[in-house]
């Protein structure tokens, strides 16, 4: 009998084809304790959280944030003001620092923004290394190897993108050091701004909101203590007088037992405190049928017929880019011959396409149901479009490939893009408002700043782009805003992103890219989204691979290099669509719960993928298994997490009669399961049994 090592123990062998995951220890810390963090909070009792091991990292003296100002450290200038204990003053009471701290004691976290203000009538001394979050972790043991936890963004490590949000570790041996930083200033597209510190049994997870350049240091260069240091990846700047600056959010949360549990405590503090609300009530999941812009409007029209007349239970309609510029008509899907980028700045409808404009399309639409979702990508210009040699003054100087970047940071040229968007909202009938920027934007930056004033541009950029977001949702109360690939803490709370990668739009991508990128992504951040536009009809395992709390599903394919359809061909197989849509509607709840990896994230063809999403609120849940391949294992046993152990559970596996388990041995035991062909993928979702 011949064994493979697999993780925590377990063992896969290969000659009765099936492998068993052994559990860790679920079981958290849950003694209630009460202190004071940092200087000037009011003291609260938290459960579930050691507040005691927070507060000796975080302690009453301690200032979590650094800066230099005239090359004098702030530890040494920073004065507090007596009435209140977060503000302070420095350089003779000309700058003023204020600590904006939240908390939120319900789930053990606290975060904070750095505000700097000059309050004094010149120039001040240069303002540098400013760091939003600066704070030494002792190390309570020397035995103990700490690991920091983190994942890639949406193009991988190593260049394949297979590996998009793969979540992995680096061991922080004693000289060594992480960077996750985000160099470009636009997608994250290295690294998500989450980390996870574990120092054995306990950790703390920290996460970045900033829609520009960011970094994040942790850093072992002595034997016992390990240095967190994050925030913008360059300022050196004077301040001129009355002018304020801000640093990147930040967020600590601090755990204890398992490190699972700690993803998921963050998980759910995002959830109740981030992900936009409307009316009070999470941000809906949206199963959407993409279309490129250049479809002309009589197929848009035809196709929402048919999704009509197929009974298919779509809740948005989505035209993507190549909707605008003036008159020409080219290809109806993405190919190399579209012009969208040419064009793009130039938001003028294109009446070859759109003879009568938008309206009957999103009259359609909702008439059939469903949310309109339209596409935008204001934050760049062709440069011979309309905009740029109107108002040249409102773009960077940088023309990187021919294009300009619209300068949000200009109060008049935001207020114009604001209006001008705003009113195609209404004109439109635009539901969902998408917006994508496939252009970061350091260099312009770089290039508009002046010596003295390094940074500057950034920071005034960020800050207007985020009030371009928050004033559409104020005029627009209901809009829902679809923010590609941006996936920091402050724009996830403004926005969601219904396509977190460009790797699904390729009809050839190998679907292990989505089984590794939902388990990446998932242990941060609870709502995202995919668009499967190469669909592939009938391929199960494709679609499942690539299923997220909100899917974009495509009747036809919407990206080719190659001729294709803009209609469903006669033999199209509805009765699988149909299915397949039914059950991202049953799964989708489920995302939103605890998730728990039920095995080592990898990008093998040889291994499988399993994950489970736990409601305790509704007592219930999903396993999601994939069989890659090239994998020689047919079964598979996977204990789960987050059940009762007194109880019974419904367990619905496909093709099978449900069946009542004890929770205790669906826990320690484990879930059966069976994959009798190599590239299987299957959802069994489960209930507890009510009494």
């Amino acid at each position: 009998m011949k064994h493979l090592p697999s993780l925590n123990g377990s063992i896969l062998t290969l000659f009765i084809l099936e492998f068993f995951l052994s559990a860790g220890n679920l079981n958290g810390q849950s003694n209630t304790k009460t202190i004071t963090i940092p200087d000037g909070i009011k003291k609260f009792p938290v459960q579930n959280v050691s507040w005691d091991l927070l507060a000796s990292w975080i302690s009453k003296d301690k200032i979590p944030f650094s800066f230099k100002c005239d090359d004098h450290p702030s530890a040494e200038l920073l004065k507090k003001v007596s009435d209140n204990p977060r503000v302070y003053t420095a350089m003779n009471g000309t700058l003023l620092v204020t600590y904006e701290l939240k908390e939120y004691p319900q789930n053990g976290c606290i975060e904070w923004v750095v505000k700097i203000k000059n309050t004094g009538s010149t120039d001040s001394p240069i303002i540098s290394d400013l760091l939003a979050l600066d704070l030494d972790i002792p190390l309570f043991s020397k035995e103990i190897q700490p690991k920091v936890y983190h994942s890639f963004g949406n193009t991988g490590g190593d260049g394949s993108r297979i590996d998009l949000f793969l979540y992995s570790f680096t061991s922080l041996l004693k000289g060594k050091s992480v960077q996750l930083s985000n160099p470009g200033g636009g997608k994250t597209f290295n690294w998500l701004p989450f980390f996870n510190l574990e120092i054995g049994n306990r950790g703390i997870i920290g996460a970045l909101g900033w829609a520009g350049r960011w970094m994040i240091n942790i850093d072992r260069s002595r034997q016992d203590t390990v240095c967190l240091r994050a925030g913008m990846e360059c300022l050196h700047t004077v301040l001129r007088p009355g002018e304020e600056i801000r640093t990147p959010s930040i967020l600590l949360m601090a755990w204890e037992g398992d490190r699972n549990e700690g993803h998921n405590r963050l998980r759910r503090h995002i959830l109740e405190n981030h992900i936009p609300r409307y009316d009070g009530q999470l941000v809906t999941d949206l199963m959407s049928v993409p279309t490129w812009g250049s479809l002309k409007a009589e197929n848009h029209l035809k196709l929402i017929e048919t999704i009509k007349r197929e009974r298919l239970p779509y809740n948005c309609y989505w035209i993507d880019a190549d909707w605008y510029g003036p008159p020409y008509e080219g290809d109806e899907y993405w190919s190399p011959k579209s012009k969208w980028y040419t064009n793009v700045g130039d938001w003028r409808v294109n009446t070859m396409v759109y003879p009568n404009g938008i309206k009957p399309i999103s009259d359609a639409a909702h008439k059939a149901g469903m949310k309109f979702l339209f596409y935008y990508e204001p934050e760049r210009a062709f440069k011979t479009t309309p905009l740029v040699t109107g108002h040249p003054e409102w773009f960077f100087r940088r023309e990187p490939d021919k294009f300009r970047m619209f300068n949000f940071g200009i109060p008049e040229a935001r207020k114009w893009m604001t209006d001008f968007i705003s009113g195609q909202i209404r004109e439109f009938g635009i539901d969902v408002y998408r917006q994508d920027g496939n252009f970061g934007l350091a260099n312009s930056w770089a290039d508009e700043d002046t010596p003295d004033r390094v940074g500057m541009s950034e920071v005034r950029y960020v800050e207007g782009l985020n009030e371009f977001w928050d004033e559409l949702r104020r005029r627009f109360p209901d809009l829902i805003l679809d923010i590609i690939q941006r996936l920091d803490l402050e724009t996830i709370s403004r926005g969601v992103d219904l396509s977190r990668a460009d790797y699904s739009l390729d009809p050839l991508a190998d679907p292990t890219g989505g089984q590794v990128s939902l388990d990446g992504i998932a242990h941060w951040i609870p709502i995202t989204g995919t668009t499967n536009m190469g669909v592939r009809p009938g391929d199960t395992y494709h679609l499942l691979s690539d299923f997220s709390p909100s899917l974009g599903l495509p009747i036809f394919p919407v990206s080719s290099d190659k001729p294709v359809i803009t209609s469903a061909p006669d033999d199209y197989p509805w009765d699988w669509h149909r299915k397949v849509m039914e059950l991202h509607k049953k799964a989708s709840p489920f995302f939103r719960g605890d998730y728990y990896p039920l095995l080592k994230s990898s990008t093998s063809p040889d291994d499988w993928s399993a994950m489970q999403f736990h409601r305790t609120d509704l007592n219930a849940g999903m396993v999601m298994f994939f069989r890659r391949p090239q994998s020689p294992f047919t079964n598979a046993v996977f204990p789960l997490h987050g059940l009762s152990a007194d109880s019974n559970y419904l367990i619905g596996i496909d093709g099978d009669l449900p069946k009542t388990v004890k929770g205790s041995e669906l826990m320690d035991k484990g879930l059966q399961v069976t994959a009798e062909l190599p590239r299987t993928a299957n959802i069994i979702f489960y209930n507890k049994v009510m009494k």
